[in-house]
């Protein structure tokens, strides 16, 4: 009876995560497959009927082990990958945009450093919630609420993904305005003066 217990109140998490993995994230990884494949595996050594009843529980214990994984990895790979794309862009966010944002007024209300920082490190908390819990060798409350964290910090992470990856594009459109700015003014003075230069050679070379 623990053992369908055991599947009827989580395997809905791990099918959760697992679509979250796929269709939010945008990750295709077989682990949670792997896992749910092991969940059901033990379940049918705990009911062959050869099983050692002293064995059984540790059937029991294997399949929650595996069930907990088929939870809690997908997150972690959803932010995993997630905080290899965010990388790059925080380093050319700082190296190339944050010196010059308060001298554009479309740029001025993007996060600072300080900011930044500050909802990062929010992340990571919900992130180092999420990795005591699979550390936790009991399924209880403090896990439940550490697992919950992971999806909440991929939220917050898509969110300042996304703002400072708009603010780099603004940054970069204005780049492309200026250099066109410049380009169209250099036109204009190259125009000017050619009509000059053959205004000049036109008057001079009249005898």
């Amino acid at each position: 009876m623990r053992f369908l217990i055991l599947i009827r109140d989580n395997y809905r998490k791990a099918d959760k995560a697992t679509f979250f993995m796929e269709r939010r994230a945008g990750v295709m990884n077989p682990c949670a497959v792997y896992n749910l494949r092991d969940v059901l595996s033990h379940f049918a050594t705990f009911l062959d009927p050869e099983t050692p009843t002293e064995d059984r529980p540790d059937q029991l214990a294997s399949a929650e082990e595996h069930l907990r994984r088929a939870i809690i990895e997908p997150y972690e790979i959803g932010l995993a990958d997630l905080i290899k794309r965010l990388e790059p862009l925080y380093e050319k966010y700082k190296a190339r945009f944050l010196p010059i944002k308060d001298r554009h007024t479309a740029l001025s209300a993007a996060p600072n450093q300080v900011q930044v920082e500050a909802a990062l490190g929010e992340i990571n908390e919900l992130v180092q919630k999420g990795k005591n819990a699979k550390s936790n060798n009991r399924w209880d409350p403090e896990w439940e609420a550490g697992v919950k964290g992971l999806p909440e910090a991929y939220e917050k992470l898509v969110s300042l993904h996304s703002e400072m990856e708009s603010y780099w594009y603004k940054y970069e459109q204005l780049k492309r305005d200026r250099l066109q700015t410049a380009l169209a003014i250099w036109s204009i003075a190259m125009t000017v003066l050619s009509a000059l230069l053959s205004y000049l050679l036109f008057v001079h070379g009249k005898p």
